[in-house]
């Protein structure tokens, strides 16, 4: 028994994207060749107001209350993203350590708003007889209040927007690979169906409609490229076993046979009409 995970689809040859760039590349799917089905999508949802460009700024207001761990691995995958870069790139270089330099600024206050150890004692010692109901809080500002400032959101908006387009920007794919994540995006809007809100509903048939339509045209241009050659990969497996694949492509299928394959997320050889 095999057990495929997205490295497979990530093999020379295949390259699909994973699933950190997988809104970037559906963005420009769907503004490109992937425009009529944008179109189609949206005349059969009336009232969608949804836009994969909108959601930025959405992403932006939510970093204020993010964690300080999370904010330094926000930082971190930036600072990771420069490291490699080589010298003729000079102005993404310091794109990147503008975002860091501002990254670090608000996990400083998150971090000195922390009520520390000196801080409790003294409001003991000048409040002994209700202290306890006092110390509510490991912290003397609620982060998840804050708003940022117009600066900070355009600079991180535009950087984000930056990895939506078909230019490549490391700075903008690392810092998109944490705030732009269709996979937190359709669990979030998959919501919609327990808490009754139809806008969400909406959303996630848009969302998953639109990346099945884009996986399903990337897959037939890699079928098309190797034509009656082997896949990379899938070609070299032995037909005589089991194999369970986290991906969705139909490549495994193709090469093991329907009951050989079993698709543990379900494949994009099946799916159900949302107009039936």
């Amino acid at each position: 028994m095999l057990i495929l995970g997205a490295g497979a689809d990530r093999t020379s040859g295949i390259d699909f994207p994973l699933a950190n760039t997988l809104l970037a590349e559906v963005t420009r799917y769907l503004d490109g060749p992937g425009k009529p089905v944008d179109d189609a999508l949206r005349a059969m949802l009336p009232g969608l107001r949804f836009s994969f460009n909108s959601m930025i700024a959405r992403a932006v207001d939510k970093i204020a209350t993010r964690e300080p761990h999370e904010q330094k691995a926000m930082v971190q995958r930036v600072q990771e993203a420069i490291a490699s870069l080589p010298p003729e790139k000079v102005a993404v270089r310091k794109h990147g350590e503008l975002i860091i330099r501002l990254f670090n600024k608000l996990a400083l206050i998150a971090e000195n708003s922390q009520l520390d150890e000196e801080t409790e004692n003294l409001i003991r010692e000048v409040f002994p007889k209700d202290a306890d109901d006092l110390i509510d809080s490991d912290s003397i500002l609620d982060i998840h209040k804050l708003s940022l400032s117009d600066t900070f959101k355009t600079v991180l908006k535009r950087t984000l927007k930056m990895g939506l387009s078909s230019d490549q920007h490391e700075v903008a794919a690392a810092l998109g690979a944490d705030m732009l994540n269709i996979e937190t995006l359709l669990i979030e809007k998959f919501l919609g169906f327990y808490n009754d809100k139809p806008s969400d509903i909406k959303n996630y048939l848009y969302i998953s409609w639109a990346l099945w339509a884009f996986l399903v045209a990337r897959q037939k241009e890699v079928l098309a490229a190797h034509g009656a050659s082997p896949l990379p990969f899938y070609g070299k497996l032995p037909t005589n076993v089991r194999a369970i694949t986290l991906n969705y492509t139909s490549f495994l299928q193709q090469r093991l046979g329907s009951d050989q394959a079993v698709y543990f997320h379900g494949g994009l050889a099946e799916y159900v009409r949302m107009d039936t």
